[in-house]
């Protein structure tokens, strides 16, 4: 199980930041959405840190000065007749199309781009949901029967002692606009699930 040290260490930043994004969340939303880009580029990255692991893992020799991407990895696997490794890659490129083809979380990995290159980013869309309780008015009588029988006892509104008078609840939500269902922190915590079965399938398959 230590065979992935590199992507476990990115995957515990992963964790970090929405950890502190479940702490912002949905009140400071300024805040959250430092916290949200740090959680995507680290997200996004444990893909590429993995790669790395098995670089190590297969002893394929890519030095931390050269490039390493799908292309880069096979192709060296392929030189050095590994083929286990090319095995892993094949596998890594299936597993990654899974999580990244799904149209929430390609939403997400778009936002990591435009983030990283462009310009700061967070939810698209605020929902706000309001629940209201109903009080009795003074004038009406409540009958308490049996099922199927006449009222056996009836009583006044008027001497049913008062509550204080609640006030609406309302509850916010912030969202993708691409997966409204879910509210964006419940679609990172989606993602993390999907990131530490990604992981941990490597290490079962490959160790």
């Amino acid at each position: 199980m230590g065979t992935l040290i590199n992507a476990r260490n990115k995957l515990d930043g992963v964790k970090y930041h929405l950890h502190r994004m479940e702490q912002l969340y949905p009140n400071d939303i300024r805040s959250f959405k430092h916290e949200f880009e740090a959680f995507l580029v680290k997200a996004r990255s444990v893909f590429d840190v993995i790669l790395e692991d098995f670089n190590e893992k297969f002893e394929l020799g890519i030095g931390l000065e050269e490039k390493l991407n799908a292309k880069v990895f096979e192709d060296r696997s392929k030189q050095l007749g590994k083929t286990e490794a090319l095995e892993f890659i094949r596998w890594w490129k299936n597993k990654k199309n899974e999580i990244t083809s799904k149209p929430c979380f390609n939403s997400l990995f778009t936002k990591r781009n435009i983030s990283v290159h462009r310009k700061i980013v967070g939810p698209d869309l605020q929902k706000i949901i309001g629940e209201e309780k109903i009080s009795i008015p003074e004038n009406v009588i409540v009958y308490v029967r049996r099922v199927d029988e006449k009222p056996i006892n009836e009583i006044k509104s008027s001497e049913i002692t008062p509550k204080p008078t609640e006030q609406p609840l309302f509850k916010i939500g912030w969202y993708i606009k691409e997966c409204t269902e879910d509210d964006v922190l419940t679609v990172c915590k989606k993602l993390l699930k999907l990131l530490i079965e990604f992981l941990e399938g490597a290490e079962n398959k490959f160790n």
